[in-house]
């Protein structure tokens, strides 16, 4: 651990980050991490947000920078999630550059199937990606 003062961090020259939302509300190499109730459509508003990055179209009224988009989701049916896909690309277009797939089985935790989600995110060129719902993605269950 480096402990900076408050002086030294004051005159420190940050470097310029890319947003890839708003000014700075989700940024390019950041971490998000999305927590709510069940059924609060949490799912929805990431899809959505791949897709809107995936075309540079706004989300939630806020700019995007376009950049290829994957979503991996471990939870709903692929039929469900296809239909979701549908009834969101009739009301925002079609982007060539969001990829989508359903993986119950993609345990994180072994290095294979972390390798295998690394060549997969690198051979789109990924700029932004999600697990959807992240416990899914480990080893156990959710409650450990």
């Amino acid at each position: 651990m480096r402990l900076q003062s408050v002086p030294d961090v004051l005159e420190e020259v940050l470097p310029e980050v890319a947003s890839l939302v708003g000014e700075g509300l989700i940024v390019a190499g950041g971490r998000l991490l999305l927590y709510g109730a069940p059924g609060q459509y949490k799912s929805f508003l990431v899809q959505q947000l791949c897709l809107s990055l995936a075309l540079g179209a706004p989300w939630l009224g806020y700019p995007t920078v376009q950049t290829p988009s994957v979503y991996i989701q471990a939870e709903v049916m692929p039929y469900y999630v296809k239909l979701r896909t549908r009834q969101m690309t009739e009301q925002i277009g079609t982007p060539d550059s969001a990829y989508i797939a359903t993986e119950q089985e993609l345990v994180l935790d072994s290095a294979p199937r972390f390798d295998e989600l690394i060549k997969a995110l690198l051979a789109v060129k990924a700029g932004f990606f999600v697990l959807d719902p992240i416990f899914n993605f480990m080893a156990g269950s959710e409650n450990n």
